[in-house]
C-alpha cells in the first residue's frame, strides 16, 4: 500500500479539537461577561435580605 494515499490521524481529529477549544473559549467569555454584568448591576437581591433595626417610635403624646 503506498504511503501517499494514507491520511494522517491528526488531520482528521484536528477540526473537532479546534472546534471544541473554540466553544470552550467562547463559552468562558460569555460566562465571564454575564458575571461582570451581574456584578456591575450591583448584585441585585444581595442587599435586600439584610435586617434593619426597627424605626424608633416616639412614645410621648403631644395631645
Amino acid at each position: 500500500m503506498p504511503t501517499a494515499s494514507r491520511r494522517p490521524v491528526s488531520e482528521t481529529a484536528s477540526p473537532k479539537a479546534r472546534e471544541s477549544r473554540l466553544y470552550l473559549a467562547v463559552g468562558g467569555i460569555v460566562i465571564a461577561l454575564l458575571i461582570g454584568v451581574y456584578v456591575a448591576a450591583g448584585t441585585p437581591g444581595l442587599h435586600t435580605q439584610i435586617a434593619s433595626a426597627p424605626v424608633p417610635v416616639n412614645t410621648t403624646d403631644s395631645r
